[in-house]
């Protein structure tokens, strides 16, 4: 039983080359661009959803961090200038 075509690695530079046609060729056509392109747009959405979420979590993060002086409270809320005064 001869085995030498397992090893024989000289046809391996041509079997990419030919992959890489397929794979060329099926990335160009109509159907796969869009979808391609379909996955790019929401790649970049969800990126910036993904900016936007930790530009708000910093925000907040900011403000609640704020509130805890005393001048800055005043300033920004009401509430507690009427603390501690009868509603009527």
């Amino acid at each position: 039983m001869k085995t030498d075509w397992l090893f024989d690695t000289s046809n391996l530079g041509r079997c990419a080359v030919i992959a890489n046609q397929s794979r060329e060729k099926r990335a160009h056509s109509a159907g796969a661009k869009q979808k391609y392109e379909r996955i790019h747009q929401i790649d970049k959405v969800s990126s910036l959803l993904k900016i936007v979420a930790i530009g708000l979590l910093v925000i907040l993060v900011i403000s609640q961090a704020a509130l805890q002086f005393e001048g800055v409270r005043e300033w920004i809320t009401g509430v507690d200038r009427l603390e501690g005064r009868p509603l009527r």
